[in-house]
């Protein structure tokens, strides 16, 4: 049964994937040659011939900081910085930069969009962060309403809610499914709300992928600590709002990119206030250590993605006393405490690795993946915690996605365990 769903995702995956192509050309090319007038009246046709509620929006990418109609309930210059990864066994330092400007803005008759981080504000007119940061054209805006980004316009596409709400704090965002996500670029806001001075009555708006997940959820209520009602948002769908509180990104992390060999460290770059927010807030969840000291994290029942030699790996790790675990079914508290508590972490790079946070000075981390690469997507984070984490690669040649299934050689494996352990 489960060969089967794998095989007809799989097919289903190669029948769609020329369309998605085709359709992303279609819409680039709409964008980046025609007028403004030719693009609305594409618009028009798509938007009434479209199946159900769907809308689509012709719009000038903006910042907060060009909406016309705000106030600024908040604002700050903040120090970030980035750490280049490490592969066995290198020693990089941490690079920091200055001027991250950092917004809480009220936002008046505004249209948010469940998962997704795009506000329409203003007549043709949408926030939309990211782009300022990307200076080299190198990220692959996969934003669930934004169709295509090209030349600061967008096409974006939703489905409409009928729903109006009063007001609300926005904390809605692209990949909010994903724990690391969800931890990085969510809950850091919850520091920037403490800074505004917002009515208890304005509740939440949160993605309601968050309801579905317990450990989402746990948090959500561990950081929702004045109680604030929580209106859940649907994915893809528009919700018109009267009054809203707009927090701008803490830390600054690409959503995917067009070629992963372009890839620079300082694309992620982490405002450390917001890591210690995180770190001192979270660890006060901390149980008993009575968990392990050496832990393998499994991706046996992660994603489909990055699959790789994982049993032959695990092999080697239990010679050394390490424990095997999996972590869907621990709470926060007992992923803390268990992080909290380690000496030495590995296994295959994914949102697991976000439990770092949690990690104590001087912990050894060991991180495979399916080929080098210069993301700092955890390797700030280590090296600013004063952690030990080091990357081991899959070998092979040539440019691959960063999600693709891999093989890392057993023999370099314990290798490199047996030298780490005693160094």
């Amino acid at each position: 049964m489960e060969i089967g769903k794998i095989w007809f995702k799989n097919i289903k995956k190669a029948f769609f994937r020329p369309l998605r192509k085709a359709r992303e050309f279609f819409f680039l090319f709409t964008t980046n040659h025609l007028n403004k007038k030719q693009v609305n009246k594409i618009i028009t046709v798509l938007t009434f011939i479209s199946p159900g509620r769907q809308k689509y929006r012709y719009v000038e990418a903006i910042g907060v900081k060009d909406v016309e109609s705000k106030k600024i309930l908040f604002q700050a210059k903040n120090r970030l910085c980035a750490a280049k990864p490490q592969y066995y066994r290198q020693d990089n330092g941490l690079v920091f930069f200055d001027g991250h400007d950092v917004y809480a803005a009220q936002l008046d008759n505004a249209v948010v969009f469940g998962s997704s981080n795009v506000v329409v504000a203003g007549r043709e007119k949408a926030i939309y962060e990211l782009p300022a940061h990307d200076k080299k054209n190198k990220f692959r805006y996969s934003d669930t309403v934004a169709l295509c980004f090209s030349g600061g316009k967008m096409i974006i596409r939703h489905k409409d809610s009928g729903k109006g709400i009063e007001e609300g704090i926005m904390l809605s965002a692209n990949y909010s499914y994903n724990y690391y996500h969800f931890v990085c670029e969510i809950l850091p806001k919850f520091n920037l709300l403490n800074e505004m001075h917002v009515p208890k009555s304005a509740p939440l708006l949160v993605d309601d992928v968050v309801a579905d997940v317990p450990q989402f959820k746990e948090l959500l209520d561990f950081f929702n600590a004045e109680g604030r009602e929580i209106i859940y948002l649907k994915k893809g769908y528009g919700y018109k709002i009267k009054r809203l509180y707009y927090l701008s990104f803490i830390n600054v992390i690409p959503p995917n990119y067009k070629d992963v060999d372009a890839a620079d460290f300082t694309d992620f770059q982490f405002d450390t206030r917001g890591i210690d927010f995180l770190r001192n807030k979270l660890l006060r969840l901390r149980g008993p250590a009575n968990h392990p000291k050496r832990i393998f994290l499994s991706r046996q029942n992660a994603s489909r993605l990055r699959r790789y030699n994982e049993d032959e790996v695990i092999n080697v790790f239990k010679k050394y006393d390490f424990e095997v675990v999996t972590l869907e079914s621990w709470s926060i508290s007992e992923q803390v405490s268990l992080f909290n508590n380690a000496e030495f972490i590995a296994g295959a790079t994914g949102a697991a690795f976000t439990n770092i946070i949690f990690c104590s000075p001087n912990c050894k981390i060991l991180c495979f993946q399916p080929k080098r690469n210069d993301i700092s997507a955890f390797s700030t984070i280590a090296k600013y915690l004063r952690l030990d984490l080091q990357c081991l690669g899959d070998d092979e040649d040539g440019r691959r996605d960063i999600h693709v299934n891999f093989t890392i050689d057993v023999d370099k494996a314990q290798r490199v365990l047996a030298d780490f352990l005693a160094n």
